[in-house]
């Protein structure tokens, strides 16, 4: 038909299949939809913001700048040559644009992009993931271990002011196990199994060096761990800030535990910035600890205005600001 009437023949459109990844994504972001949108009819959302302590709403927003600090601190520990501090701190904060953008992936990307600019290798990247993942899952289990051991293990489902944390929990609990199953699932598979093992296994063998030198220098793991502790604890200190803007109030180390089982379940999930699965997880911990519910989703609100919705805004401007420098 085209040779006939001289006319170009369109391009046909390339169809493109949809990835298994993309509709776990979905269905975990759904899924995390679901857990708070049950929550919010009960909430007199009036009531709560006219009894609200506002003195306490800019302590939040002070406190939660200061994880970015201690994560940029492990970031330092985790390669070998010295990276400058500042240009470190705006890399943090651009990473909660990319996390909420497009998740690991985007992240790791700039990472990579800003370790060439350094230049250094992209397998230092994952290298330096590795290592922080490592650091990061240590400091976790420490401060779990020593907040159970003081007594921050005192949580009772039945908690709560209108007797729904035992339902949240439940589902919480369930979308816990599932996860776990699912990851046992795919370790036991001999196939998928050697896909990851091939995939690692090389990418680990490049980064050799970077590690080693990490390894033999007590002062970066100092730093790793230090950074990662400062991490943890400012943010269960956010959580603290936030009850207080409703007038209640957690221990330190129930917080640091609550914090962790949230922390846990959002990593697992393959959301985007782990919206609506975190969200989830700190409500159910704040009502099992006690907190009655319209206080606890408040607070968790609050908290996540700070640490999840608002950073992504100063993190497109810090994106920006490498860029202009030359930096990623």
């Amino acid at each position: 038909m085209s040779a006939a009437t001289n006319v170009e023949a369109p391009k046909l459109e390339e169809l493109r299949r949809v990835a298994p990844s993309s509709i776990l994504i979905a269905g975990f972001t759904i899924f995390g939809m679901y857990l708070l949108i049950g929550q919010f009819a009960n909430v007199q959302w009036s009531a709560m913001f006219n009894d609200a302590q506002w003195v306490w709403v800019p302590v939040v927003f002070a406190l939660a700048w200061v994880p970015i600090g201690g994560i940029a601190l492990s970031l330092l520990g985790s390669v070998s040559k010295p990276l400058p501090l500042r240009p470190v701190l705006m890399l943090e904060i651009g990473t909660k644009f990319t996390g909420l953008a497009g998740g690991g992936v985007t992240t790791f990307a700039l990472l990579v992009r800003f370790f060439q600019k350094q230049g250094l290798k992209s397998a230092v990247a994952v290298t330096s993931s590795l290592l922080n993942s490592v650091a990061s899952g240590f400091t976790e289990v420490v401060f779990l271990l020593v907040a159970l051991f003081f007594g921050a293990s005192s949580f009772s489902l039945s908690k709560g002011g209108s007797g729904g944390a035992s339902g949240l929990s439940g589902k919480i609990l369930l979308a816990a196990l599932l996860l776990a199953l699912l990851a046992a699932i795919v370790f036991t598979i001999p196939k998928l199994r050697h896909r990851i093992s091939h995939f690692l296994i090389p990418q680990i063998r490049a980064a050799r060096t970077n590690l080693a030198a990490v390894m033999r220098n007590p002062r970066k793991g100092i730093q790793m761990l230090v950074g990662n502790a400062i991490a943890q604890v400012f943010y269960a200190l956010v959580l603290w800030a936030a009850l207080h803007v409703y007038g209640e109030s957690l221990g330190l180390m129930q917080l640091i535990v609550i914090n962790t089982f949230a922390s846990i379940i959002g990593g697992l999930a393959p959301v985007p910035g782990g919206i609506g699965v975190i969200e989830a997880g700190l409500i159910g911990g704040f009502t099992a600890a006690g907190i009655p519910d319209q206080q606890a989703i408040a607070a968790t609100f609050t908290a996540r205005m700070f640490t999840a919705y608002l950073p992504p805004v100063w993190g497109w401007l810090s994106i920006n600001w490498l860029r202009h420098r030359d930096f990623v």
